[in-house]
């Protein structure tokens, strides 16, 4: 073995670890980590943490992390910031966490830049700085890392720690979602069913939203349903819609019960049932949704599976309207 190199002795030991012959994978990294070859003491690690042919054990794992941290190993600083940050193989330290990640973020590794960023948004060992973790957000999109990537577009578009700014937020968001980041697939389609800062397309926004809720975003499904309520950007498909919609309800969108509703009233996609739309639109309400109440209150004007009761539609048409529902307002005069 000694006619290889470190890097060349450190390969054999991971072929031999991925056949299963983990006795002799073991000597080979152990030969090379006390040999102080950072990579071989990272690898040793992650064997540990990772329990690969070996029993598990977080404290020896933290051991090679922070032995191969001290020789420079950018990798290793950012799992020994990790394990600080969540105490696996030491007691949980914060502030300590933070400074390994800071040391591995100011050599460039995006990973750490990006949960530096984190850091600063969320307190994590130093105090919060919304300018300092759009700058590292900023730093780790460089480096094209989609997590990152997505975080700085949310920023851009909120105006979080950094001018508002649509054109950077639609430009940072294509970028993530190249990257197949889900939330940042449906946060673009929004963008271009609005044509907010690009040309409205409607088929790209349907395919967006389509991606982004077969990756199990849930806040896309109820625009999902709409494009095929609609025909917006494919074929009309209103049973595809209800379905949809009724899958948001049953996990508790407030919003999907509105559309559910709206379905049952309307025979969309479903045989029209006033019952079944009253008791959607009254489970929305419930949960202070101001569409919910609106709509709810119209089924008292128009005795929409229930008796008309002027008093119970005042009172719903009221706590829309006090949420800003638009036309709850119209309805009471209070514009």
């Amino acid at each position: 073995m000694e006619f290889f190199s470190q890097s060349a002795r450190l390969n054999i030991g991971i072929q031999y670890q991925k056949r299963g012959s983990y006795d002799a994978a073991m000597r080979i990294f152990h030969l090379a980590a006390y040999d102080n070859y950072p990579p071989a003491q990272h690898h040793l690690g992650d064997t540990y943490r990772f329990g690969i042919g070996v029993q598990q054990d977080n404290q020896r794992a933290f051991m090679f992390y922070r032995r191969a941290a001290c020789n420079g190993f950018l990798k290793s600083l950012y799992k020994v910031a990790w394990c600080y940050q969540f105490g696996v193989g030491v007691s949980k330290n914060l502030e300590t966490a933070f400074q390994y990640y800071k040391m591995a973020a100011d050599q460039e590794y995006p990973v750490a830049q990006f949960a530096l960023g984190c850091c600063y948004e969320d307190g994590i060992g130093i105090e919060k700085d919304d300018e300092k973790a759009t700058e590292y957000y900023g730093r780790a999109n460089r480096h094209g890392i989609s997590i990152a990537l997505y975080d700085l577009a949310r920023r851009y578009e909120d105006g979080d720690g950094v001018g508002q700014c649509y054109q950077h937020a639609v430009l940072t968001y294509k970028k993530a979602a190249h990257l197949s980041h889900p939330y940042a697939q449906y946060k673009l389609g929004l963008f271009y069913f609005y044509g907010t800062v690009v040309e409205k397309d409607d088929a790209r926004a349907f395919q967006l939203c389509r991606a982004a809720v077969a990756k199990g975003v849930a806040d896309a499904r109820c625009a999902l349903a709409m494009f095929y309520e609609h025909g917006i950007g494919t074929e009309i498909n209103q049973s595809m819609a209800f379905r949809i919609y009724r899958q948001s309800a049953e996990e508790g969108d407030s919003y999907a019960y509105c559309y559910l509703g709206d379905c049952y009233r309307n025979g969309v996609g479903v045989e029209k049932d006033d019952k079944q739309a009253f008791l959607w639109y009254k489970r929305a309400a419930e949960l202070g949704n101001s569409e919910g109440q609106y709509s709810l209150a119209n089924c008292y004007k128009d005795r929409v599976g229930v008796g008309p009761d002027p008093r119970r539609m005042i009172e719903l048409l009221q706590a829309a309207a006090s949420q800003g529902h638009v036309l709850a307002r119209e309805c009471l005069g209070w514009d």
